[in-house]
């Protein structure tokens, strides 16, 4: 789930409602209105982050940013409000 405000965040719950885990960086990396956020293997979540311009991929396991689309072809992201995932094995 993510929601939508500033700062924002990514959470992950439980069947039960808990909390699995929670993404929340403050500060310069504040998530600003964060709209999508995708699984993409156990171990990464993308990200799309509206207002900050950018589409982050997350280790759960650590908090980590493992890497942040902030353009494409050169050409900055502007309220990227979208992701497109294709697996690695996508024709």
């Amino acid at each position: 789930l993510t929601d939508y405000s500033r700062p924002g965040s990514v959470v992950q719950l439980a069947p039960d409602g808990s909390t699995r885990w929670r993404y929340a960086p403050s500060g310069a990396a504040a998530l600003d209105h964060p709209s999508i956020a995708v699984p993409l293997s156990s171990n990464r979540v993308a990200v799309c982050d509206d207002r900050g311009n950018r589409v982050i991929i997350v280790d759960p396991t650590t908090g980590a940013v493992l890497r942040t689309y902030d353009s494409a072809a050169g050409v900055g992201l502007r309220l990227p409000d979208g992701l497109a995932y294709w697996p690695a094995t996508y024709p």
